[in-house]
């Protein structure tokens, strides 16, 4: 079961709408997502999630994140309140920078992709392949990122290779 929750600005006031695609969602129960979908999301959405999604929390496995302007703040109170995740999907979140990203990843990620985030490049990529042993599925798309981010993940995946031999 998935949630896609969009958050679109109405004027001053915020509109959320739920969509649920194979069950019917009914009287507020979260208890069975096991992927979350955030869309135009602020800290605040982030906020609401955490608050009304305390007993499902620990059942999400995957959250996409796609052109919200939530901090460094509001990813990590997220992430740290999704126990079980185990895939991230980031694409246009511009207020996230490099040192808020790497604060708040879980170790156990097995799957990451950064799209278009413009503030994330090299220090997290090299943060990535030193600290996220689990991570068996990387995909970035950056506007900046140099040869020092480059021959960070070449010499992760060497010594990867090494420690299996």
């Amino acid at each position: 079961m998935h949630l896609l929750l969009v958050t679109e600005p109405i004027g001053h006031i915020k509109d959320a709408i739920m969509f649920v695609a194979d069950e019917t969602f009914s009287g507020g129960l979260f208890s069975s997502f096991r992927s979350l979908k955030l869309h135009a999301a602020t800290d605040e959405d982030a906020e609401d999630v955490i608050i009304h999604y305390s007993q499902g929390s620990g059942l999400v496995e995957s959250l996409k994140i796609c052109s919200s302007s939530l901090t460094d703040k509001g990813l990590f109170n997220l992430l740290d309140h999704l126990s079980s995740l185990q895939e991230l999907e980031l694409t246009s979140c511009n207020e996230i920078t490099e040192e808020g990203l790497n604060a708040a990843l879980p170790i156990k990620l097995t799957r990451l992709v950064i799209l278009d985030c413009i503030h994330v490049a090299d220090q997290s990529v090299a943060y990535l392949a030193r600290n996220l042993p689990c991570l068996q599925y990387f995909e970035i798309q950056v506007i900046i990122i140099t040869e020092y981010g480059i021959l960070s993940l070449l010499l992760y995946a060497q010594d990867s290779r090494d420690d299996e031999i």
